[in-house]
């Protein structure tokens, strides 16, 4: 057989490898499937938000606590026309968390701004950071121009920059996403 071994065949490798493949995509797609289901409106307080704030504090963030005490003291409850708090719920504890409010420092009503996004370390890389900040861009789409905000790392900038973010040299916001023409000011 013109020297080939047997269970070597090129075309077996290439099933081999597009069937491995195949099968991690489907996985992929699961998590995201099932991080995107389960992405749901939130109101504080709520069951795990005690353990987000000290994982969050833990890394060095303070701005989970903020989150909490701007709702408990009525500065920002995500209440106003198209603003949102969502959450991911883990067998009944609030594992991860973020907010689409009107971009209090763009003075534009038209300007979102995604903030407090959090998840915890034990629910990362299975696609739930990434389900919560899509559905905060969907929302984010339907009612604001753009959306803009802080990264404070730079594994954060990347995660942004993937999704679509462009780097935004103001002293408010790191990032923008633009859903409509708008002037070059933003």
């Amino acid at each position: 057989m013109s020297g080939l071994k047997m269970g070597t065949c090129p075309l077996r490798r290439l099933w081999k490898f597009s069937s491995s493949i195949s099968a991690m995509a489907a996985v992929e797609w699961q998590k995201q499937s099932f991080a995107m289901s389960s992405i749901t409106r939130i109101a504080l307080p709520i069951a795990g938000l005690e353990a987000l704030r000290v994982d969050a504090r833990a890394e060095g963030y303070d701005f989970v606590e903020k989150l909490a005490l701007e709702w408990e003291n009525g500065e920002n409850q995500f209440d106003h026309p198209g603003e949102i708090l969502l959450g991911h719920v883990d067998r009944g504890r609030l594992v991860a968390v973020g907010g689409l409010n009107c971009d209090p420092y763009a003075g534009d009503p038209s300007i979102g701004r995604i903030r407090r996004v959090y998840v915890r370390p034990a629910w990362r890389k299975q696609g739930i950071g990434e389900a919560l900040v899509t559905a905060l861009i969907a929302e984010a789409r339907e009612n604001f121009a753009c959306v803009r905000l802080r990264a404070i790392t730079p594994a954060a900038a990347r995660f942004y920059e993937r999704r679509g973010f462009a780097t935004f040299g103001s002293p408010d916001a790191s990032h923008i996403l633009r859903f409509s023409a708008k002037p070059e000011s933003l």
